[in-house]
């Protein structure tokens, strides 16, 4: 499974414009290892979670730019809210480009905010909806202030294009009004990479979604990728696996910490 995909949960009306979308489950848990997908992402994350073991764990987990295979032996229960680009500096309270291809212990970040939030779910480790609904108000303020931050709304409008179709990031910038330096700075800022390589992972999450439907050939062309030899390197690079072996599931699994 990807870590895209799992129950969705409601997002609560005062968290709409600063949530992109909420997912949780609870379970049994399990002894055996499954392999977990995660995708090249430019979103951040605040994600709770419950060990095998069974403790509870908070963390921030910042834009991955690199496809992760792991082998993992899933814990009985997660909550992981996707934030939108103009709040997660005010959520996390640091620029994002620190978060890059890291997940850091909420505790770091929040302190005793953070002990605050566990102490709230763990009494609800079998109910993910209403774990949501417990941080709800220690989530409304940070929100508010990521969207009056300079730069946010800079930066979630311009992710909005080129999550959307490709687009040049040099135009984009004149497109909206602003240097491309000052583009570069809202997206360090508030995505965590460059808008050059969140177009990147863009492009290639979109061919993803529609693998399988249409020749590779027709996707490149599709996708404003100049041939498929230009789409097979980009799945290298951001996939670390070839077009082929990603449809065939042929995928380099590690367990974790290995």
């Amino acid at each position: 499974m990807t870590q895209d995909e799992g129950p969705t949960l409601v997002v609560p009306p005062s968290l709409r414009s600063g949530i992109a979308s909420a997912r949780g489950e609870c379970s049994a848990g399990g002894a055996h290892e499954v392999p977990l997908v995660r995708l090249p992402t430019c979103d951040a994350q605040l994600v709770v979670h419950v060990t095998p073991r069974g403790a509870i764990k908070a963390s921030a987990a910042g834009p991955s730019t690199f496809a992760k295979y792991r082998l993992i032996v899933p814990g009985p229960f997660y909550v992981q809210l996707v934030l939108q680009p103009d709040v997660a500096r005010a959520v996390f309270g640091v620029p994002l480009h620190e978060l890059c291809d890291r997940v850091v212990d909420l505790e770091d970040l929040w302190g005793a905010r953070a002990r605050e939030v566990l102490a709230r779910v763990a009494p609800l480790r079998d109910r993910p909806q209403a774990a949501v609904l417990a941080v709800e108000d220690l989530l409304v303020d940070r929100l508010r202030e990521g969207a009056r931050a300079r730069g946010a709304r800079l930066a979630r409008h311009a992710a909005e294009v080129l999550r959307a179709h490709p687009a040049n990031v040099q135009r984009l910038a004149g497109d909206l009004g602003v240097s491309e330096r000052s583009l570069r700075q809202a997206f360090a800022d508030h995505v965590g990479t460059s808008p050059k390589r969140f177009a990147r992972i863009a492009r290639v999450r979109r061919v993803v979604a529609e693998a399988g439907s249409a020749s590779w050939a027709r996707l490149a062309a599709d996708h404003d990728f100049c041939d498929q030899p230009h789409l097979n390197a980009e799945f290298r690079a951001l996939l670390g696996v070839s077009p082929g072996q990603w449809v065939a599931g042929r995928l380099p699994f590690v367990r974790r910490g290995g």
